[in-house]
């Protein structure tokens, strides 16, 4: 059944010497629209590859107002940044 699975299949050509065992390893989750991904701030537990839609990165400015500084797409990826930086925390919201 994965093996049909469109988005499996994108990750194997994405993912070109993956093998299949690990590719499959990865969990395909999808989020409705409005729904938030990450709250910042908390525990960074995941990397995150965008594999259909668009994701929005809210920063919060210092009045409180939430704004969109980035838009994330297909091929996207969420959490290297804090995966690199070694962060405990996300550092940012993605909605």
């Amino acid at each position: 059944m994965e093996e049909t699975n469109p988005y499996y299949l994108r990750l194997h050509s994405w993912l070109a010497g993956v093998p299949a065992s690990e590719i499959h390893k990865l969990v395909i989750r999808q989020f409705e629209a409005g729904e938030m991904l990450i709250y910042k701030g908390h525990v960074f537990e995941h990397i995150f590859i965008v594999l259909d839609g668009i994701c929005n990165v809210l920063n919060q400015l210092d009045n409180g107002t939430e704004i969109i500084t980035l838009k994330l797409s297909c091929g996207d990826l969420v959490g290297v940044s804090e995966n690199v930086l070694n962060s405990t925390r996300n550092i940012a919201s993605i909605l």
